[in-house]
């Protein structure tokens, strides 16, 4: 497993400047070994929505699907990297209806339904929250190319989550089609998706 760290983890100052570095350096690193391993397969997956019942990525054909996978805990990647999902969304406008955004949790062992609803509804309300059992989520992010892993801290948290923050785009055949890096604009997001779409 390829670890990446989060930038900023409980941590101020000259401590938060150092985690955001190793978390470039843990970036480059993790690129370097993924060059090797080739793509990310993707495929269909069969995950538990935040509330019940099961979502299965197979009833989605048709649509494009953005994939975002974090945890309700993460002091800032995820809330930068789903601000900039639900800015994407709002530039598409007509389009949006063909898009289903997914957030998929990864700290399937902390996170409750409600917290994970509540969280992805301050993003977009069409932002569909999934967990699972820990096996589960972990072989469908092997299958994206998302690497996490626990990291100790101190403090009441305990332990917070090292993890890529890519997003997947999914076509409307069902295959992964693109992954776009964090940090990547919104508009180039929206631009993606719209190619999706086409």
């Amino acid at each position: 497993m390829t670890d990446l760290a989060v930038p900023g983890a409980v941590r101020v100052g000259a401590g938060r400047r150092w985690c955001r570095w190793m978390w470039i350096v843990w970036l480059l690193v993790s690129w370097g070994a993924e060059a090797g391993r080739g793509a990310p397969a993707g495929g269909d997956f069969s995950l538990r929505m935040a509330g019940g019942g099961r979502f299965e990525l197979a009833q989605a054909r048709g649509r494009v699907v953005l994939i975002y996978f974090g945890f309700t805990r993460c002091p800032d990647v995820c809330p930068t990297g789903l601000a900039t999902l639900r800015d994407a969304l709002d530039l598409l406008g007509a389009g949006r209806g063909e898009v289903l955004p997914l957030f998929v949790a990864i700290d399937p062992e902390r996170e409750t339904d409600q917290g994970l609803r509540d969280y992805t509804g301050a993003f977009h309300a069409a932002l569909v929250p999934l967990t699972g059992r820990s096996a589960e989520v972990a072989a469908v992010a092997r299958a994206y190319g998302v690497r996490y892993r626990k990291v100790r801290i101190g403090g009441a948290l305990g332990y917070t989550i090292d993890h890529t923050a890519d997003l997947q785009v999914v076509g409307r055949d069902g295959r992964l089609a693109r992954i776009l890096p964090h940090g990547t604009p919104a508009a180039a997001v929206a631009a993606a998706v719209a190619e999706a779409l086409r």
